[in-house]
């Protein structure tokens, strides 16, 4: 099995989303985001962090930070209707061009097997859409873009593992 930085095995991610639910649930508890709107800034935040693992150094400060500014330009975009993007933290260290290439090209392989409304999903949410924006484009209702963002994440994840795609 060949171990790739960037590409995650679902319980790589579980175990991290575990360990960190109480600071998770304070950050968006005190940005008094509504929660359905905080379960929304919660997926777009995983779905970044899955697509730029192999650049994070600190998975766990990344998550929690990046959620930070999430619900901080989420009050932004309300008061303002700016549609601005997160910042994250500069990367200090940067992984050599060829493993990149690799790396990308392997995602690609993988998500392309994906069925065609799951990789719009993810299309839609890694450039920013909202779960509203989410189901106006793919014709559906909230819950449903909700439930189809939560299922294309489970696939991905089990895709990338299942091809050998493991950190």
């Amino acid at each position: 099995m060949r171990t790739v930085h960037g590409i995650v095995p679902d319980n790589t991610v579980e175990r991290l989303l575990a360990r960190l639910k109480p600071h998770l649930v304070r950050i968006l508890a005190e940005s008094k985001v509504p929660s359905q709107d905080a379960e929304d800034l919660l997926q777009e935040t995983l779905v970044a962090l899955l697509f730029k693992w192999n650049n994070i150094h600190n998975h766990e400060a990344w998550l929690l930070t990046t959620l930070r500014n999430r619900c901080n330009n989420y009050h932004l975009r309300q008061d303002k209707d700016l549609d601005e993007g997160v910042q994250t933290p500069p990367d200090s260290v940067q992984p050599p061009q060829q493993e990149v290439a690799e790396v990308r090209h392997d995602f690609q392989r993988v998500y392309a097997r994906l069925p065609r409304r799951q990789r719009q999903v993810i299309q839609l949410r890694y450039r920013g859409f909202r779960n509203d924006e989410v189901a106006e484009q793919l014709g559906l209702e909230p819950e449903g873009a909700r439930h189809l963002t939560n299922v294309t994440l489970a696939s991905l994840t089990r895709e990338l593992h299942q091809a050998g795609l493991v950190f």
